[in-house]
C-alpha cells in the first residue's frame, strides 16, 4: 500500500520538477517477458524513479546497502520495493556476502513477472558520458533464467538523458532500447557461464552507448553543456501535458554530440568560436536563444489569454512560492555534491509537501470538516497552474523583444541559430516553431 501511494505522489511531484518527461521507442518493450531494466547512472536516484513511476508494472529497485543501516529505514526501503546491494566499503566482507540474499530474492521476482531496475554503471556520477557497464545486469538475468528456464526473461537498455538535473523545470529523457533476451544466450551459457555474461555485458553497453549523450573528450563538456539547451528549444516544449512520446530532442543532441566527438581540434575551435559569436550577438541584442526559436509566440491572443488567467497564477505565485524558496534555500546551503543536489532538492520538496498537507488537512478538518480534504490538492492545483502561466508568459515576453527588432537583426540571428545546428547535423527535422 505505502508503495503505490508513493509511487502516485512521486509521479505527480516528477511533472512539477521537470517541465517535460519524454519516453522514446516504447514499441521496444516486449509484451511478454519479464524486464530487468539496464539503466544508466548520473544522479543520485532521479532516474530509477523516474523510470519506475511511468512503467505500467511496479519495479523493485537495487539500492546502496549502507541505507539498510536500521531496523526502521530497512522495513521502509523494503515497503517501497527497495532491495540493499552491499559494496565492500559499504558493509565489509558479510555485507557482500548479504548480496546472495538479495539476489536470490530479486531473482525470485523477476520468475514471478515483477520487473527489476539495475544502476548497471554501478556508480553515480554526474557526467555526460556513460561508464564502462558492471557484469551484475546480466549476472542477474542469467541467474534468473536458471530458476526457470521457461520464463521469458530479457534485458532491456535504458538510457536516461538531463537537459540539466539540478535545474528546476529541465526536461529528461527515457529511452529503451532492443531487449536483450535470455533465451538467445541459452546454449552459449550452458558451456560457458563467465564468458556469456561478459558477452551480454559488452552487448549492453553497447547498446546504452547509442542512447546516452556521451562526450569522449572533458575538455568539450562546456561546449556541449552550451549547445544542447539550445537543441533542446528548438522543439515544441510546452509545459503541459508533462509527458510525451518524442525522442527527437534527444535524438538530435545525441548527434550533436557523436558529430562534435568526431571533430578535429581546429574544428572545435571553428564551431566554438561561431557559437562564441551567436551568444554575443544575443546578448548585444538583449534577447535570449528561446525568442530566436519562437519568435511568434508573442501574438495579441496570447496575451489576452494570460491576462485573463492572470489572477488565477497569482494565487498560485502566493501559495507555492514560498514554500518553493524555503526548500531551494536550505538545500541549496547542505548539499554541495553536483550528482545529489536536484534529487535531494525534489524528495526534500516532496516529503516537506506530504508533512504540511497532513499538517493543514488535520488543523482544518476542525473548523470546514471534510472539505479540508479538497483545501491542500487545490492549493497545490493552483501552484502547478502558476508555473505553466509563468513560462507562458515569459516566453511571450521574450517573443515581444525579439519582435521589437529591425527586420536584418531577427534574420541574422535566425540564420546563425540555423547554420550552428546544422553544422552539427542537429537541425535536419527542426523547423521554426510558431
Amino acid at each position: 500500500m505505502i508503495h503505490y501511494v508513493l509511487r502516485f505522489l512521486c509521479r505527480l511531484s516528477l511533472w512539477v520538477n521537470f517541465r517535460k518527461v519524454y519516453i522514446e521507442d516504447v514499441q521496444h518493450l516486449p509484451s511478454t517477458s519479464t524486464i530487468i531494466y539496464g539503466l544508466n547512472h548520473p544522479t543520485a536516484f532521479f532516474e530509477p524513479i523516474v523510470l519506475g513511476t511511468h512503467t505500467k508494472s511496479s519495479c523493485w529497485y537495487m539500492l546502496r546497502g549502507d541505507m539498510f543501516s536500521s531496523k526502521a529505514a530497512a522495513w521502509f526501503l523494503h515497503q517501497v520495493h527497495n532491495l540493499p546491494i552491499f559494496r565492500q566499503r559499504d558493509g565489509g566482507s558479510a555485507g557482500v556476502r548479504r548480496n546472495v540474499e538479495t539476489m536470490d530474492f530479486a531473482t525470485d521476482r523477476v520468475v514471478q513477472g515483477e520487473p527489476t531496475v539495475i544502476l548497471s554503471e554501478g556508480v553515480c556520477k554526474h557526467e555526460r558520458r556513460l561508464r564502462p557497464i558492471q557484469r551484475g545486469t546480466a549476472r542477474m538475468m542469467f541467474q534468473a533464467w536458471k530458476k526457470d528456464p521457461s520464463a521469458p526473461i530479457a534485458i532491456v537498455p535504458t538510457g536516461c538523458n538531463y537537459t540539466a538535473p539540478n535545474k528546476f523545470r529541465s526536461s529528461l529523457t527515457i529511452t529503451y532500447g532492443e531487449p536483450i533476451y535470455a533465451a538467445d544466450y541459452a546454449s552459449a551459457h550452458a558451456e560457458d557461464p563467465r564468458g556469456t555474461v561478459d558477452v551480454v555485458t559488452e552487448e549492453l553497453e553497447r547498446r546504452l552507448r547509442k542512447m546516452v549523450i556521451h562526450v569522449e573528450d572533458r575538455e568539450n563538456e562546456s561546449l556541449v553543456e552550451r549547445l544542447l539547451p539550445i537543441i533542446q528549444r528548438s522543439y515544441p516544449n510546452a509545459g503541459f501535458p508533462p509527458v510525451e512520446y518524442d525522442g527527437r530532442v534527444r535524438a538530435a543532441q545525441w548527434r550533436a554530440v557523436e558529430t562534435i566527438n568526431g571533430m578535429s581540434q581546429f574544428d572545435l575551435k571553428q564551431f566554438d568560436e561561431k557559437l562564441s559569436s551567436y551568444e554575443r550577438m544575443l546578448r548585444e541584442s538583449n534577447v535570449t536563444d528561446a525568442a530566436v526559436a519562437m519568435p511568434k509566440y508573442g501574438s495579441v491572443w496570447r496575451a489576452a489569454l494570460l491576462v485573463i488567467l492572470g489572477p488565477l497564477a497569482v494565487l498560485g505565485l502566493v501559495v507555492g512560492y514560498p514554500f518553493a524558496q524555503i526548500i531551494n534555500t536550505q538545500i541549496t546551503k547542505r548539499v554541495r555534491s553536483d550528482q545529489f543536489f536536484g534529487s535531494v532538492r525534489w524528495v526534500a520538496g516532496l516529503v516537506a509537501w506530504i508533512v504540511l498537507a497532513i499538517v493543514i488537512t488535520a488543523v482544518l478538518s476542525f473548523v470546514i470538516g471534510w472539505f479540508a480534504l479538497l483545501v491542500v490538492p487545490m492549493a497545490t492545483a493552483f501552484g502547478y497552474f502558476s508555473l505553466l502561466w509563468y513560462e507562458s508568459f515569459d516566453l511571450w515576453r521574450q517573443s515581444i523583444r525579439i519582435n521589437a527588432l529591425a527586420e536584418s537583426q531577427r534574420s541574422k540571428l535566425h540564420k546563425q541559430r540555423t547554420q550552428l545546428l546544422t553544422e552539427v547535423s542537429a537541425f535536419t527535422t527542426v523547423q521554426q516553431r510558431a
